[in-house]
């Protein structure tokens, strides 16, 4: 096994094969009721730690992504119109400019006139954004069922 640097724990199987072979010779030492340790032992740990650190960065950025994706605002301190609300609702459900038209009874054009201020007032600069932002709203608004 390679050295880590300073300040990283654990191994670095460089394949996915290296650690389904550790896996399985770590497998064969408990099955056969030998005790755990030399370097099969010290192999083992270091993957673990490994495998600490990578969920470590993975909740870190999980993180990160809920916070961006998460409105800091409330719902009412955006001052949205009734017909924001409504084209807001219809992009959180995926909806394209054409239906969201229809739905509404308003033409594509107005479509992307309120579109166009609902990016300005939820500060986004995508299509993308703002259905993140419509449902992380829609989920502060709606009650899950188990908190009904």
């Amino acid at each position: 096994m390679e050295e880590r640097p300073p300040g990283k724990r654990g191994a670095d199987p460089s394949t996915a094969q290296d650690a389904v072979n550790l896996l399985e010779q770590v497998a064969g030492t408990v099955a056969a009721g030998q005790p755990f340790g030399g370097e099969i032992g010290v192999e083992f740990r270091q993957a673990l730690d490994d495998l600490a650190d990578r969920m470590e960065n993975a909740v870190r950025l999980l993180r990160q992504m809920v916070e961006l994706i998460h409105p800091a605002a409330q719902v009412k301190d955006l001052h949205l119109t009734p017909r924001e609300m409504e084209v807001l609702s219809s992009l959180a459900d995926g909806l394209s400019n054409s239906e969201i038209a229809t739905r509404c009874w308003i033409s594509e054009n107005t479509v992307k006139f309120h579109l166009k201020n609902l990016f300005k007032k939820l500060e986004v600069r995508d299509r993308g954004q703002a259905i993140m932002m419509a449902r992380a709203m829609r989920r502060q608004l709606v009650p899950s069922p188990e908190n009904r």
